[in-house]
């Protein structure tokens, strides 16, 4: 056995003993944590596997002087409006929801 394997064998048997209010408060808990650390790599602009976004292309608009400044990447994205927490019975996750 693996050391995942093991670890999801002795994290099953402490959450099969919780409560459902429990469990739904802990499973709260790491969506919370998730969404921390997704805003946080959001911010930091870097992917899942820890490279860097790919810069933007350039836009003709957005040359105009005195315009549009460039910002960073999907900064609304981040927000609460945008990315929230999925609590389904057993499982956890984050969704993005529809922008419009």
């Amino acid at each position: 056995m693996g050391d995942i394997e093991q670890l999801e064998a002795k994290f099953s048997a402490l959450i099969a003993n919780l409560s459902a209010s429990k469990r739904q408060a802990l499973s709260r808990n790491l969506g919370r944590a998730l969404l921390v650390s997704q805003r946080r790599r959001i911010t930091a602009q870097q992917n899942p596997d820890g490279s860097r976004y790919e810069p933007r292309k350039p836009q003709k608009i957005r040359r105009k002087k005195g315009r549009i400044r460039r910002r960073a990447m999907f900064v609304k994205l981040k927000t609460a409006r945008f990315l929230k927490v999925g609590i389904v019975d057993k499982s956890v996750g984050k969704k993005w929801a529809q922008a419009l």
